[in-house]
């Protein structure tokens, strides 16, 4: 049976200052970590203003798992508040600052395919010889076959 696991992280808990955002919501500094390559993935395919019920729930705990403790706490209170404005599809709302976030995250230059794996180098000497044509299997061009 084929079995899979994941790599060892030899960074866990500590957080790459470049890839931190900070602003300010109704006067309230905010924190957030940029999300993983699966938690991206996950919160653009559900992230729309048209959003059912079921993904909202899912998106907002991924969307909080995304923010430092106090951010986390603040939203939470907003949201929890009855009689407060801020919520999905308000201005300022969770949306608006998804669309922000994502907007920030996309801007910034990632590495290229290059950066990951070293070029390759030529191990031996190369070769001088000369491939021969390859012979065609067809006896018929197709601008013959089609105009029969």
């Amino acid at each position: 049976m084929k079995e899979f696991l994941t790599a060892a992280r030899d960074t866990i808990g500590e957080v790459d200052e470049d890839k931190v955002l900070t602003f300010k919501h109704d006067e309230r500094e905010c924190i957030f970590y940029e999300p993983s390559a699966g938690q991206q993935a996950i919160l653009l395919s559900m992230a729309r203003r048209d959003m059912d019920p079921k993904s909202a729930g899912t998106f907002i705990a991924l969307f909080f798992e995304m923010m430092d403790d106090d951010t986390q706490r603040y939203f939470e209170t907003r949201l929890m508040d009855r009689k407060d404005t801020f919520d999905l599809n308000s201005e300022g709302g969770i949306f608006d600052i998804w669309e922000w976030l994502a907007e920030q995250w996309s801007a910034r230059p990632t590495k290229q395919p290059s950066d990951y794996q070293p070029p390759r180098r030529a191990t031996g000497r190369a070769s001088t010889a000369t491939t021969p044509a390859r012979a065609s299997t067809s006896s018929r061009s197709r601008s013959r076959v089609s105009s029969q």
